[in-house]
């Protein structure tokens, strides 16, 4: 299942005030951008078959202080946290790179 954070707290809550080493992976799309669309439901499969991996979603638009303080510069851009900590990031909607990232970090 991927999550939607709503808040810039929720972001801390569930993100950055981790202190455990569940993978993390979060997803920063926005609604306009036609390769966030095209590789959701390719998220949604990886969030179904690697189930003890938390994935989560922002929306840029709507989390702009959570999109800046994570540097996001891209849409969509995925990035990996453990311990409170991000451990990767890829820009881009390909599919081969986001399974490497969830793979690579488990």
């Amino acid at each position: 299942m991927v999550k939607d954070i709503k808040s810039n707290e929720e972001f801390k809550e569930s993100i950055i005030k981790r202190k455990d080493l569940t993978l993390i992976i979060v997803d920063y799309y926005a609604d306009w951008c036609m390769p966030c669309k095209q590789i959701a439901p390719y998220l949604k499969t990886l969030s179904e078959e690697y189930t003890k991996i938390e994935f989560y979603k922002v929306n840029v638009d709507d989390l702009e202080e959570v999109t800046n303080s994570e540097k996001v510069t891209a849409m969509p851009t995925f990035k990996a946290y453990k311990n409170g900590k991000c451990i990767g990031t890829i820009l881009g909607a390909d599919k081969s790179k986001l399974k490497n990232l969830v793979e690579n970090n488990q």
